[in-house]
C-alpha cells in the first residue's frame, strides 16, 4: 500500500485486506459476472482429457516466462464453462506403463548403446560391499526413473540407490 495512502484503522486488518485484494486479482469485477466467478474457481482445479495436436518447436518469452504454443483437442465436460484467453498449465502424458520394474536413471551406466547397473553381491551391511556389473535393457523414462525391460527381476539391490527396483 502506498505510504501516503489514508485508510480507516478499522479496515487495516491484514487478513481482510489480503482477502479483498486476492479476490480482486482472481475475480476482476469489470471482466466477469458472478456466475463466471464461480466457474473460474471451479476450473482452477479442473483436469480434462485432451489429445495433443501441436507443440511449437520454438519457445517465446513473455515477461520472463518461457512459453510454447500448444494446440490440443480438449474434451470439456458439459457442466464446465471455459472462457477464451485463459492460460493453463498441462502435464503431458506420452505413454504409460504399469506393473513394470523401474529404477532411478542415475543408477544406470551408459556405454555406447549398452546400459548397465551394478548389483550388490555382498551383504548390504558389510563394510566392503562388492558389486557385479550387469547389462540391462531399458524402456520408458520420465527423466527420473526408467523402465527395465530385461536383466532384472525386481529383487536386486543396485548401487546408487537405497531401494530395490520398484514394480
Amino acid at each position: 500500500m502506498p505510504a501516503d495512502a489514508r485508510t480507516d484503522p478499522a479496515e487495516e486488518v491484514p487478513f481482510t485486506l489480503w482477502e479483498e485484494y486476492l479476490d480482486k486479482l482472481i475475480y476482476p469485477d469489470h471482466k466477469t459476472t458472478p456466475q463466471q466467478r464461480g466457474q473460474i474457481g471451479y476450473t482452477l482445479k479442473l483436469v480434462v482429457d485432451a489429445l495433443l495436436e501441436y507443440v511449437s518447436p520454438k519457445a517465446t518469452e513473455d515477461n520472463g516466462v518461457i512459453m510454447f504454443e500448444v494446440k490440443a483437442a480438449v474434451k470439456i465436460p458439459e457442466n464446465v464453462f471455459v472462457r477464451a484467453g485463459y492460460s493453463a498449465n498441462a502435464d503431458i502424458l506420452i505413454d504409460r506403463r504399469e506393473g513394470v520394474i523401474s529404477i532411478p536413471e542415475s543408477s544406470i551406466e551408459f556405454e555406447g548403446t549398452k546400459t548397465f547397473v551394478n548389483l550388490l553381491t555382498s551383504d548390504s551391511t558389510a563394510t566392503d560391499q562388492t558389486f557385479e556389473r550387469k547389462e540391462i535393457q531399458i524402456g520408458l523414462s520420465n527423466g527420473v526413473n526408467v523402465e527395465v525391460t530385461e536383466g532384472l527381476t525386481g529383487n536386486e539391490q543396485i548401487r546408487g540407490t537405497k531401494t530395490t527396483p520398484t514394480k
